[in-house]
């Protein structure tokens, strides 16, 4: 699968973690609890990204993401950490969009209870328009 087409087929198929934003405390919080989840057990920690919008997965299993992160970027560099550890794989493949459902669907059925507030994510679920929830 090629690059840009990647991120294409990402969005669409994950169109609801796209659109809940999460503040950076929050976003921390999450990642470490998919990296617990998933076994990520070489992961060193979250480092906040001021200059760019996009997340990055370090060699050293760390991860930069921006001050408002989108669901799906989270959980975008959580399945790179875990294919790297399980699977010694980094490239955008059809083993990371695998791994990336699992982590997502995972994600999206744990955030009312992660977050405290199921209204704000049922809202997601039910209008046919994709909606930005914006969750602080």
């Amino acid at each position: 699968m090629t690059y840009l087409k990647f991120y294409d087929v990402e969005k669409e198929r994950f169109s609801t973690a796209q659109n809940v934003t999460l503040e950076f405390p929050l976003a921390q919080r999450i990642v470490k609890k998919l990296a617990r989840h998933f076994k990520v057990t070489n992961f060193s920690g979250v480092r906040k990204q001021t200059t760019r919008w996009c997340g990055h997965a370090y060699s050293d299993y760390s991860i930069s993401i921006p001050k408002k992160a989108t669901l799906l970027l989270i959980c975008h560099e959580v399945a790179h950490l875990y294919n790297k550890q399980y699977l010694g794989d980094w490239s955008h493949s059809k083993k990371l969009m695998r791994t990336l459902k699992r982590i997502v669907h995972y994600a999206l059925k744990m955030l009312p209870l992660w977050v405290g507030n199921s209204r704000v994510v049922s809202l997601l679920y039910t209008s046919n328009r994709p909606q930005e929830a914006k969750i602080e």
